[in-house]
């Protein structure tokens, strides 16, 4: 059992001013800046600080970061379990039987009371709000924005530091820089040696050298490697190598029939 790790602030959704809101015509006073404590930057203050001073944005942002309890990353909580351990965006999401292959996963999309997991779940197809053609839409719109096709969503175009050519970005987080989408699977399913830590990981980082390096070594917190087995390499269903996914979905996939075949049974021999 989940729950919400913040609060949702009330709506009243009829547009009129209320006492305690200021009416929508009036200018918004810029927000007074102060250094942080942690970084010494001068910019709004988002937290208050019991012993004095206050944390900006990014650096509040990396305090609220904890160890997910499921997937064990760094990430910011978006849930706790019971008990009060976090759990990070993605383990906070549900898991239940998709109602297209049947796997036990992450719903990604609930499509007339049916779940489906993101294999199986379908973008609906719209006209794009850019080229104009009738294609599934990968950006749905909202505050003002239209929907987009996966080719006008694409990020802006960089040169990848692997190739070197000018690409759409896929990836800017890790170490090395900006990777295109073709180098960023190649990367990770050819694991080499790290001229660091002598181990085979997926080289995404740099030393100071220029040798290519994994990326604990280079001070990221993913390192690619399976959960389960320690493999290096890309990963698909809960942080594990293609092997070890296909032998978690089978054991929950099993898990979820067992289960479904007892109530089942169960029921028939109450009537």
């Amino acid at each position: 059992m989940l729950r919400n790790s913040t609060t949702q602030r009330d709506v009243t959704g009829d547009g009129a001013a209320h006492d305690d809101q200021p009416p929508r015509h009036c200018a918004v006073k810029a927000l007074p800046e102060h250094p942080c404590s942690e970084c010494g930057t001068t910019a709004p203050r988002s937290k208050r600080l019991a012993e004095g001073g206050g944390l900006c944005r990014p650096c509040y942002n990396a305090s609220r970061r904890e160890e997910c309890s499921r997937c064990h990353r760094i990430r910011t909580p978006s849930a706790r379990t019971s008990d009060g351990a976090p759990l990070c965006g993605y383990c906070a999401r549900p898991k239940r039987a998709c109602a297209g292959c049947g796997r036990v996963d992450h719903v990604t999309a609930v499509v007339n009371g049916d779940d489906y997991c993101q294999r199986c779940y379908r973008a609906p197809v719209r006209a794009c709000g850019r080229c104009g053609q009738e294609r599934p839409i990968a950006a749905r719109s909202q505050y003002g924005s239209t929907d987009l096709c996966k080719a006008c969503y694409q990020t802006n175009d960089a040169e990848c530091v692997v190739c070197h050519l000018m690409q759409p970005v896929h990836t800017t987080t890790w170490p090395i820089g900006p990777v295109c989408t073709g180098c960023y699977r190649r990367v990770l399913r050819t694991p080499s040696t790290c001229a660091s830590c002598d181990q085979v990981k997926a080289l995404i980082g740099s030393s100071v050298t220029g040798s290519r390096i994994c990326g604990p070594c280079d001070g990221a917190t993913r390192d690619y490697v399976c959960a389960t087995c320690g493999a290096a390499g890309d990963q698909h269903f809960e942080q594990t190598c293609i092997r070890c996914s296909v032998t978690l979905s089978v054991q929950q996939l099993l898990s979820s029939v067992s289960a479904t075949s007892e109530k089942w049974a169960n029921t028939t021999g109450e009537i």
